[in-house]
């Protein structure tokens, strides 16, 4: 009922759904019929031939409402915005996308902290606003901005990243950190060569002899088995005599660990900056420069995948190098 909540012009009661109401043919004002009635006649017969229109209170208070200035709720994240925002302070959310006439005045605001309800406006990493690194790194951003103000306040280049230090050149590609993840490989390759002796060379021999008799049908399962157990008992006994190369093998591969732990996050740190300094230099805009630097600090995904690749086939490619040198 479109008269609801309006009050009657006679008794001043509110209309509500069920009441028997008489509407003016004239200007349309409602009337409760028993109101009508005892007046006989509509209560703005005064005003009929003036061009008088009954209009709902409840409407025009609703367009009164709307005129005011009320808080801009963010589509993306529900939160309440200045009435004048033209990008959502708790997640970036942009609500104005047009191009300003003066980028100087425009206000960066995004970044998973905002989400949280954590503000750095004064806080700088690298004479960057906090906000803006945060927004590169991602979901990550609190775990990683706390270490970047600890190394800043015992001024340090190092921090323990534990992600880093276990996962290595997985870690290094995901982030960026190409060059770093590259070395990585190389300690790698130089772990096996350091480690490989004339025990692996003649147990890879025989796995490979064994794997083309398998598929040439020429041993059983059994025999295979058996085969396998006696190489693997010979292997372990020769191994026993390579302390050395174990050690060195092992020494190499807890200094990339260690290594990476401890400046991880200070390669990382400098990464962001360089990022966010191109970005700048690319961008035109706000929007753009938004858009570029969480372009740049999106995980790369795609590169774990070539260095995975890598890692199950390095150890024969090592025995392939090395028993080519081995048979010289």
């Amino acid at each position: 009922m479109k008269y609801k909540n309006n009050p009657c012009p006679v008794c001043n009661e509110i209309f509500k759904t069920g009441d028997d109401i008489v509407v003016c043919p004239e200007c349309g004002t409602p009337h409760h019929r028993a109101c009508w009635q005892n007046i006989g006649e509509c209560v703005n017969t005064g005003s009929h031939g003036t061009g008088f229109v009954w209009k709902s209170i409840i409407k025009e208070e609703e367009k009164n409402i709307k005129k005011q200035e009320h808080p801009l709720i963010c589509p993306d994240c529900g939160n309440e915005n200045h009435p004048k925002s033209t990008i959502c302070e708790y997640c970036g959310h942009y609500f104005d996308r047009k191009k300003s006439d003066n980028h100087t005045e425009e206000v960066y605001r995004a970044g998973p902290l905002s989400v949280q309800r954590v503000h750095f406006d004064d806080l700088k990493i690298d004479n960057i606003p906090a906000v803006e690194v945060a927004d590169y790194i991602g979901q990550s951003a609190p775990i990683y901005l706390a270490r970047f103000v600890k190394m800043d306040q015992h001024k340090t280049k190092t921090s323990w990243n534990w992600t880093a230090a276990f996962l290595g050149p997985i870690w290094c590609f995901y982030r960026g950190l190409n060059k770093i993840g590259l070395i990585l490989c190389a300690m790698l390759l130089l772990t096996y060569f350091v480690a490989f002796t004339s025990a692996d060379l003649k147990y890879y021999d025989t796995v490979f002899r064994l794997s083309q008799e398998v598929v040439a049908g020429e041993i059983s399962r059994d025999e295979l088995v058996d085969e396998m157990t006696i190489a693997a008992e010979e292997y372990n006994k020769n191994a026993k005599l390579s302390y050395v190369r174990t050690a060195l093998s092992s020494g190499i591969s807890i200094a990339g660990m260690v290594i990476t732990g401890l400046f991880g996050n200070y390669f990382y740190r400098k990464k962001i900056h360089s990022d966010i300094m191109k970005a700048r230099q690319e961008a035109n805009d706000m929007p753009t420069y938004q858009y570029l630097i969480r372009k740049k600090g999106k995980g790369k995904i795609f590169a774990v995948i070539p260095y995975l690749l890598f890692a199950s086939v390095a150890q024969i490619l090592v025995y392939f190098i090395m028993s080519f040198f081995m048979q010289l």
